[in-house]
């Protein structure tokens, strides 16, 4: 009876050993072929799930309509030191209302802290000009995805 209780015991320790150690899904890496820095996309196309991947660690630029500073609830899966957090929304698109919080949802962009004072001066449905890749986390039954923005301007018209 106690090897049965051994046994049972040491499978345990190894699947919660296995738990511990899971981080739950792939972390971002750079994609493979990054199309030439500076080639502009579509903003709804990089943060597609079934594209971000494509654009993880390029340059690329994009348009987006600026919504709001800050991340509200959420928290990211990597570190937002010396980093100003801003939701945004492809150019055209009207946000919803999160029914618990009533922020408006949106996507996230991740901008250097340096140089980013003009973001403070934007109003909802401002267009931006972004230059970036993509940080994607891949937790199996989502993606979490993030512009993550090397410059921010005023996008012309």
């Amino acid at each position: 009876m106690s090897s049965v209780r051994s046994s049972l015991l040491l499978g345990l320790a190894v699947v919660l050993t296995a738990c511990a150690t899971t981080t739950g899904g792939a972390s971002s890496t750079p994609a493979s072929s990054c199309p030439p820095s500076g080639t502009e996309v579509s903003f709804a196309k990089i943060m597609n799930p079934g594209f971000a991947e494509d654009y993880v660690g390029c340059s690329v630029t994009t348009k987006a309509a600026f919504v709001a500073t800050g991340a509200g609830a959420w928290t990211f899966p990597f570190s937002t030191d010396d980093k100003v957090i801003i939701r945004v929304l492809p150019p055209g698109v009207a946000g919803s209302k999160n029914p618990l919080s009533g922020e408006v949802q949106a996507n996230y962009v991740a901008l250097p802290k340096e140089g980013s004072d003009a973001v403070f001066n934007l109003k909802p449905g401002d267009l931006v000009e972004l230059t970036g890749g993509t940080y994607v986390k891949d937790y199996g039954n989502f993606k979490n995805i993030t512009f993550m923005a090397t410059s921010i301007a005023p996008a012309n018209q």
